[in-house]
């Protein structure tokens, strides 16, 4: 197993060599950098796993190559709260279930289901069930058109409860 992983790992070296020498010397700048980077996250990594190294320092040893980046990266802060805050599913769901169905005009429920005016109960149910097929998260749909798909359901049903 040790001569193929050294096979492959000369073969990958001897295959960055030819491409570093094709190529301009701006790139070829590059090309080293990113490689010095990678064989320097890999012998951290080992490092790390073998318990030879603290994780606090691997950590540090890191960050180093993105110190020179920082006030580059820092612009990019407010994008990591909105990771942190957004709401979960059970969460969304209990607001947008919360929303009362006058929220959403029935002509506009209507052209969401595809429905005439004076569509029966039934007619909702099933032009609810079909759009919930292709629209639901779960099936690759987006979580906005299904809430939208069943605000326009719970507003045609109110008004049959009446």
């Amino acid at each position: 197993m040790h001569i193929v992983i050294g096979f492959l790992a000369a073969l990958l070296v001897f295959g960055l060599i030819r491409y570093g020498i094709n190529c301009e010397p701006k790139e070829r700048r590059r090309l080293v950098y990113v490689v010095a980077l990678v064989l320097a996250s890999i012998v951290l990594l080992m490092l790390l796993l073998t318990g030879r190294i603290h994780y606090l320092a691997a950590l540090a040893a890191a960050v180093l190559p993105f110190i020179k980046k920082l006030p580059a990266l820092l612009r990019y802060l407010p994008l990591l709260g909105g990771l942190f805050n957004k709401k979960t599913e059970p969460e969304s769901t209990d607001q947008s279930a919360s929303k009362s169905s006058s929220d959403m005009p029935v002509s506009l429920a209507l052209q969401i289901l595809e429905l005439e005016e004076g569509a029966s109960k039934d007619d909702v149910l099933e032009a609810h069930r079909k759009l919930m097929q292709k629209l639901h998260p779960d099936r690759g749909g987006s979580n906005f058109l299904a809430a939208q798909v069943n605000m326009a359901k719970d507003t045609l049903m109110s008004t049959f409860k009446a």
